[in-house]
């Protein structure tokens, strides 16, 4: 269930902003942003009390009449419009964050993932019955495992046990560099995620999130499009902040080594990571049966 909290306390916040700004101002133009002020504030309190499958409704709503502040506050008179430019710049913030939680309300496409599509899902879902097995988080838009990027790999990643990350893939056409083998840009960010899934658990609102120190790839052999691959992560030494990695590419069919990787990450900061939204992110646990088409 999405957490629209957030939404609120900011819209409530600049509403009363505007309101007692405007208060001393005696024009209609006053009146008419005290009046849609009013209105946004309104709407985004029925989000939270309206059923779920209502909620995504009530928050177009609520983006309407933060637009039509919006166009208000351009028109603000030569004496108002330096703090009209202030507030619009907040209307403008809010509008970005609702407009990223109406992408992560979407239904997941019901097209199939670009890598994890046939084979590939036929083999998470085995993998899945393995005790300990469970599937970690995806995001919406990461290139990598945002399932709601039109040109990403819609990866999933599987937790396996303590410190250790699966995932399977049968990457298209679309990602190749030299005929039939995968671009090694993409090779490096598959490599660049299992490495970091490692670590990342499987609770989406206390996982452990990473940025990449340092990664050093050895390309053993061509890593070819249209066939199943195995990824591998496992955490090697957990140092608090900072943790290394290894992972590898693998031949399902064959065990054949591909591509491995060494990584150092850094874990982000606590206090960045209580800036990020995990549902305006569309970070959560997408069942296998949501990706299918």
């Amino acid at each position: 269930m999405m957490d629209y909290q957030p939404l609120y306390t900011e819209a409530q916040r600049s509403a009363q902003a505007l309101l007692e700004w405007t208060r001393g101002v005696a024009s209609p133009w006053a009146e008419r942003v005290q009046g849609w002020a009013l209105d946004w504030a309104a709407r985004t309190a029925q989000i939270l009390v309206a059923p779920p499958a209502a909620q995504r409704g009530r928050l177009q709503a609520a983006c309407e009449a933060a637009a039509a502040l919006r166009a208000l506050l351009a028109l603000a008179p030569a004496p108002q419009a330096q703090d009209a430019a202030a507030h619009d710049r907040r209307v403008e913030t809010w509008l970005a964050q609702a407009h990223a939680y109406l992408a992560a309300a979407e239904p997941v496409p019901q097209t199939t993932p670009a890598v994890s599509a046939g084979a590939a899902q036929d083999a998470l879902k085995a993998a899945l019955q393995q005790p300990g097995t469970r599937l970690q988080p995806n995001s919406a838009w990461c290139f990598v495992c945002g399932l709601r990027n039109p040109v990403g790999l819609k990866m999933r990643f599987l937790q396996a046990g303590p410190g250790k990350a699966v995932a399977y893939a049968v990457v298209p056409e679309a990602y190749q560099g030299y005929p039939g083998v995968v671009h090694g840009g993409i090779v490096a960010a598959l490599l660049d995620e299992v490495t970091g899934r490692a670590g990342t658990g499987t609770d989406p609102e206390h996982a452990r999130l990473f940025y990449t120190a340092r990664l050093s790839i050895r390309y053993r052999r061509h890593v070819p499009i249209q066939r199943l691959l195995r990824l591998e992560g496992a955490l090697v030494r957990d140092r608090g902040r900072f943790y290394e990695a290894q992972g590898a590419i693998y031949d399902a069919a064959t065990d054949q080594v591909l591509a491995q990787a060494d990584a150092l990450l850094a874990e982000v900061a606590a206090e960045e990571l209580a800036q990020m939204n995990p549902a305006a992110l569309g970070w959560r646990i997408y069942p296998l049966e949501e990706c299918e088409s």
